[in-house]
């Protein structure tokens, strides 16, 4: 199933292997890096502080960009609009989106205000395909799943065939106009575009799918918020929310992790929107009574 933000997890993992391997820098400016400069539209007045975000920015959630601040955009579901806004008759591409953000005004200065940023983690995407010259769908497959004896941790697709073994469908009641059919004016299941997001768009900020065992398998071997390896005593946890999917994962502080996976959510179909989040607490009295 769908990971939503569990992916990130997975992007800072890659991440830290890189910087660990010296690969790039947590200190580069991170647009720079990626040879993404001029903003969208074309003319468009750009804070200057926008070029002195660096990666390790990106990975702490403090680029400057802050969409609890007022107008609250996150382009992660903008992406119609954001075609549409450039002239496009088809699908924003991952340097468009980009080139488009770096036009929106920052709320805060790069580096000092912690706030929670998907369009972040698909920057770090680009970051460990840029790095690495692989995709980034292919970098976590091969250099991060891999070496940990799993094969099934892969990215999934907006709309179309299901990934082999994935289900069958991710379950919403809601409906919207498309982010990958940007002319169309079918409405299309929020799962599936109809939220305003592709997830070949957004790669890193929430593309990724496997099950609830192989994000077992994963926290035996990294932090699963931020990077670096686990740390005994600590408790690091991580959830990952969109239409369709619910998904949490914990490292507890007596070293047991537990992960869970469901296929919508709660509030999606109007029921109660704590019903996942009351899970836990029940899950943990079992394994750290």
């Amino acid at each position: 199933m769908r990971l939503a933000s569990v992916s990130k997890a997975w992007v800072d993992a890659g991440i830290f292997q890189l910087i660990s391997a010296h690969k790039v820098s947590a200190s580069a400016k991170v647009f720079s890096y990626l040879g993404i400069t001029k903003p969208l539209p074309a003319g468009s007045k750009v804070d200057p502080r926008v070029y002195k975000i660096t990666i390790q920015n990106m990975i702490d959630h403090k680029s400057g960009w802050d969409d609890s601040v007022g107008a609250q955009y996150d382009p992660t579901f903008h992406m119609r609009e954001i075609a549409l806004g450039l002239g496009l008759t088809q699908e924003v591409n991952q340097t468009q989106y980009v080139q488009a953000q770096l036009a929106q005004p920052l709320q805060e200065a790069p580096g000092t205000t912690y706030a929670y940023c998907n369009f972040c983690y698909t920057v770090l995407g680009m970051v460990i395909a840029k790095a690495s010259g692989m995709t980034f769908a292919n970098y976590i497959a091969k250099k991060v799943a891999a070496p940990m004896g799993l094969h099934n941790v892969l990215q999934s697709h907006t709309i179309g065939k299901p990934l082999k073994n994935e289900i069958k469908e991710y379950y919403s009641a809601y409906t919207g106009l498309s982010a990958v059919y940007v002319t169309s004016s079918q409405q299309w299941p929020y799962p599936y575009s109809g939220d305003d997001m592709s997830l070949e768009v957004a790669g890193g900020a929430s593309a990724l799918a496997t099950n609830a065992q192989s994000m077992l398998t994963f926290m035996k071997h990294y932090i699963i918020w931020g990077t670096g390896k686990p740390q005994p005593g600590a408790d690091w946890a991580r959830e990952g929310s969109m239409p369709g999917t619910n998904a949490w994962s914990e490292q507890l502080p007596n070293g047991t992790n537990y992960a869970v996976i469901v296929n919508t959510r709660q509030y999606d179909y109007g029921s109660d929107p704590n019903a996942f989040t009351d899970l836990q607490p029940q899950i943990e009295k079992l394994l750290n009574p």
